[in-house]
């Protein structure tokens, strides 16, 4: 019972110590006179509390323990790395750093500000909140124990992996691999530059680009419901639910006991092997061949350019054809009992549109489509909108009539509305009869491009700003609270900003033109 009071008394008094220290001006994180009451003393089991509302920077790696809080006129700057090994941090501000890992603690932390890390981000236990921007110049770890909620955006240079959660309604950008370990959920975009190695369940309810090959492992689930490109081959071990439009470079293959449920369009360029079970309520086309040794029940259009082989069945009420909608896939050979359901059938399908595309090509709006069959189709109409509201025909192109096959169209809006505006097809039928696509955003917006030297700058010097055409701009700059200092209007490539009646510390910059707007930080030492 002694021991307990005394153990209490102890702890009372670590809490009732714990101290908040405030910084009072810019300047290193080691020096006393940036901070009140007094420099931090970072410790373990420390309960004390940091808020940083001005520009700190530090030459030397960093242990964090106890509360951080970083306003949004603060920052925490440095070219070394920042470890957390116990505490809190909510970033409103900026942090920079090398490398920032997340050591083995209940941690928690929440970002509606930015965080630029050159290279590595690890994450061991506890829950990180991304509410603003984040850049990982390397590799992102998350482990065991780590819940990520990205509902923003987030890049990675390097690879990706996740062992426990990483869930939200952001976006994601990866330049490597990507490793799932339990449940990724993106409800935003997610590039990634290689491949994708899937344990567990990965859902994206936007498009997902992939620039290397899918395997989906042993019992394991992915959903994709945006579009869906993948660079290399696909290689299915458990379940997959397509609802968008995927196309696949290389190869299909489904395994044993698995799944593949399709309600857009699958494009396989390469061969396909299914010795499972697809579901086609949609348009599956294999450019090449395609072996089935178990069951696809289809319900749409299945297009095989190659041989059909396997003891398989194909079963439905769907149609098998060459996407030419004559020659039989099987190159006239007897099909036995592969094929029960109609094979090549004497009516033409309804139009189907597999895509609709918008691309800026030097200021100029291509438009492109592609149909997987058509039955009494005379014409489509390009129709285009500055507020998506009131449309207007701005070119027609003639479609195929009766097709079984798949046909891609283009067309070129050569003078199209500046900024943003939005373009849809309608089909028309030779009995007059139209459908209405939705429609897509185009942006015709002149970005403007600014490039600002040198940075940081020795106090006294001017920087010179340029960009990237003549044109009216209007230069703003702001202190790191925010307060306009100076402001000009220029209309020329390039202007020179004076610096002699300016304080070292950390400034914000910004360009307005009448399409865009530049922000960047300017560091004076």
């Amino acid at each position: 019972m002694k021991f307990l009071v005394f153990s209490f008394i102890i702890l009372f008094a670590m809490t009732s110590n714990a101290t908040v220290y405030t910084t009072i001006a810019n300047g290193s994180f080691t020096n006393k006179n940036t901070w009140s009451p007094s420099k931090p003393n970072l410790s373990w089991g420390s309960t004390d509390t940091l808020i940083i509302q001005h520009a700190v920077t530090n030459t030397a790696n960093l242990t964090a323990y106890g509360n951080w809080i970083i306003t949004s006129t603060g920052s925490y700057i440095t070219t070394k790395n920042m470890t957390f090994d116990e505490g809190t941090l909510t970033n409103n501000g900026t942090i920079e750093v090398k490398n920032l890992t997340f050591n083995y603690s209940n941690f928690t932390i929440v970002n509606n500000g930015a965080i630029d890390i050159s290279q590595s981000f690890s994450m061991n236990q506890g829950t990180f909140t991304n509410n603003g921007s984040m850049t990982v110049g390397t590799t992102f770890y998350g482990g065991w124990s780590a819940y990520f909620i990205n509902n923003t955006t987030l890049e990675v240079g390097g690879n990706f992996t996740s062992y426990n959660s990483f869930t939200g309604s952001g976006s994601i950008e990866i330049g490597g691999s990507m490793l799932v370990d339990a449940i990724f959920s993106q409800s935003g975009n997610v590039t990634v530059g290689a491949g994708i190695t899937n344990n567990g369940i990965l859902s994206v309810a936007g498009d997902l680009h992939v620039g290397g090959s899918i395997l989906n492992d042993w019992g394991n689930t992915m959903t994709v419901n945006g579009d869906f490109t993948v660079a290399g081959n696909m290689n299915n071990r458990g379940s997959m639910s397509l609802d968008g439009n995927t196309e696949i470079t290389g190869a299909l293959f489904s395994d044993w006991g698995t799944s593949i449920t399709n309600s857009g369009s699958i494009v396989v360029t390469g061969s396909g092997t299914n010795k499972g079970t697809i579901t086609n309520n949609g348009v599956i086309h294999f450019e090449s061949s395609f072996y089935n040794v178990s069951a696809v029940h289809n319900n749409g259009n299945l297009f095989v350019d190659g041989s059909l082989g396997g003891a398989g069945s194909v079963d439905g009420t769907g149609t098998l054809c060459h996407s030419d909608g004559v020659t039989d896939p099987t190159g006239g050979g007897s099909k036995g009992n592969t094929v029960t359901c109609e094979v090549c059938s004497s009516g033409a399908l309804p139009v189907e549109l597999v895509s609709f595309e918008l691309q800026n090509v030097s200021n100029q709006a291509l438009i492109t489509w592609s149909t997987a069959s058509e039955k009494n189709s005379h014409y489509f109409e390009i129709l285009r909108s500055i507020d998506n509201v009131n449309f207007e025909v701005v070119g027609i192109v003639q479609s195929a009539g009766n097709s079984n096959q798949l046909i891609q169209y283009r067309w070129i809006d050569t003078q199209p509305l500046q900024g943003v505006s939005y373009y849809k097809l309608n089909q028309v039928d030779f009995d007059g009869k139209s459908k209405k696509y939705d429609s897509k955003a185009f942006n015709n917006a002149k970005l403007l491009e600014v490039k600002v030297y040198p940075n940081p700058i020795a106090s006294g010097q001017s920087i010179t700003v340029q960009v990237n055409e003549n044109q009216n701009t209007q230069l703003e700059l702001f202190d790191i609270t925010g307060k306009r200092i100076q402001e000009l209007s220029f209309n020329s490539d390039q202007v020179n900003l004076e610096t002699t009646h300016l304080l070292p510390g950390v400034y914000i910059l910004r360009l307005n033109s009448a399409e865009s707007t530049f922000t960047q930080r300017i560091i004076i030492q």
